[in-house]
């Protein structure tokens, strides 16, 4: 809930970039501390341009998971080069 009201973005939300055919994603940085390479994806989710970060993970059941580091609405670089990219 105080995710929501800091950034103005859900979960739920954030989530929906994933489903977005012309996002696109890029190598954000590694973690100092867990060593995991992190990725950020700017794309549509209904009328808002959003970019989140994420890490992707392997379960012990094999599967790959994605967790969501942050999300917030892109600012005004991260539009222009979603609409460059998508063009």
């Amino acid at each position: 809930m105080f995710y929501i009201q800091k950034h103005g973005v859900s979960f739920y939300a954030a989530a929906g970039v994933f489903f977005d055919d012309n996002a696109f994603i890029g190598s954000n940085s590694y973690d100092s501390v867990t060593g995991e390479e992190r990725f950020d994806i700017t794309g549509k989710v209904e009328a808002e341009t959003m970019f989140v970060v994420f890490v992707e993970r392997i379960t012990v059941s094999r599967r790959e998971v994605i967790r969501i580091i942050s999300a917030r609405r892109a600012n005004r670089k991260e539009m222009e080069q979603y609409v460059d990219g998508a063009e």
